[in-house]
């Protein structure tokens, strides 16, 4: 600023900003232009003159205007805002304009396409991570707990966490302690219920496996304990009806 204070003929003249606008418009940058002395003279014309000339920019304010004939805008520009020495206004096209925001509302568009689906994979991983596999791990410790009911407690959730999953989980924990036991409670009472009966009880599994004999059973086989009774012969100790 400087500079240009103390030496005025850095300053583009007039004919020089004119042979600038004359190139601008051979490279589709501009349609025509005007320029100013500060008493608002036009001192240069090239291409389609404006409408907007500084007259009515300065009475009015309006420094952009659009041209009634033709698909293009008036812009002023003041000394200010160009640091040139003279007022210019200048004819723009529209067309370029027009491309410019098209293309900038595509690629805004794109942009919050891919941000909308980015947000959406981070949500499904969020809902994954947070709240799916949390409920399968519950499912699974459930199904687990009803074939095994004697062994629920060994299925315990181990989900450190504050909200409502963490509540279901701990909750979850303490039925499955409880089922346990009640569950083994059952089966010591049933046992001893068993053990205490006059006639002989055999239990098998789904596979015809036995897994328990009361001591009249024993005595019945003439075995003395449990594990030479499985040791006997299959045909001696099947559920009625599976004898061949």
């Amino acid at each position: 600023a400087w500079y240009h204070a103390s030496n005025p003929a850095a300053f583009l003249s007039a004919p020089q900003k004119t042979r600038i606008g004359q190139r601008m418009i051979s490279d589709g940058l501009l349609l025509g232009g005007v320029v100013y002395d500060s008493a608002g003279e036009a001192l240069a014309v090239f291409g389609e003159r404006p409408v907007l000339d500084l007259n009515i920019a300065r009475l009015s304010g309006i420094d952009v205007l659009q041209s009634p004939t033709s698909p293009a805008i008036d812009v002023h520009f003041s000394p200010e805002d160009t640091g040139l020495s003279h007022h210019m206004v200048v004819r723009l096209p529209t067309a370029p304009i027009e491309a410019a925001t098209v293309t900038q509302l595509r690629n805004f568009g794109l942009s919050v396409l891919f941000i909308a689906g980015l947000t959406a994979i981070l949500f499904i991983f969020a809902s994954m991570l947070l709240v799916i596999r949390p409920l399968r791990a519950i499912n699974n410790a459930l199904r687990m707990a009803v074939e095994n009911p004697d062994h629920a407690d060994t299925y315990h959730l181990h989900m450190e966490r504050r909200d409502e999953i963490g509540q279901i989980s701990s909750s979850l924990n303490m039925l499955l302690t409880s089922v346990s036991v009640v569950y083994q409670d059952e089966l010591a009472s049933m046992k001893r219920a068993i053990e205490g009966f006059g006639f002989a009880i055999l239990q098998y599994d789904h596979a015809d496996r036995l897994l328990a004999a009361n001591p009249m059973a024993l005595k019945l086989f003439n075995q003395t304990d449990f594990e030479s009774l499985r040791r006997m012969n299959r045909n001696c100790a099947q559920p009625l009806g599976m004898r061949g």
